[in-house]
């Protein structure tokens, strides 16, 4: 998304966010590799920042952690979707998302 233009905003924590910050973010990809130079990322979502997607990233056993912060973004969203693990999710999104 970010190479077509949009707005993307990175959430981290610890070494990773450390990494991003410093060395930017790397993609591989089988449709091209690219590279973010400055992304905008940190440790929670940037309250200025409405996103009309997120994506969910983590392993099953780390939404507890960022569940506060799933709810903080999505609670305006229309619609939300996980490809893994919805079960776990619901608690988090809610039935109709």
């Amino acid at each position: 998304m970010a190479p077509a233009g949009h707005k993307v905003f990175f959430i981290a924590r610890g070494g990773h966010l450390e990494a991003m910050l410093k060395h930017g973010l790397s993609i591989k990809s089988a449709k091209g590799d690219f590279q973010i130079e400055d992304p905008k990322a940190g440790e929670s979502c940037d309250p200025n920042f409405n996103p009309d997607l997120v994506i969910v990233a983590v392993k099953s056993w780390q939404l507890p952690e960022i569940t506060a912060e799933i709810k903080k973004i999505t609670a305006f969203l229309q619609r939300s979707f996980s490809r893994s693990r919805m079960v776990r999710m619901l608690p988090i999104f809610g039935k109709y998302h």
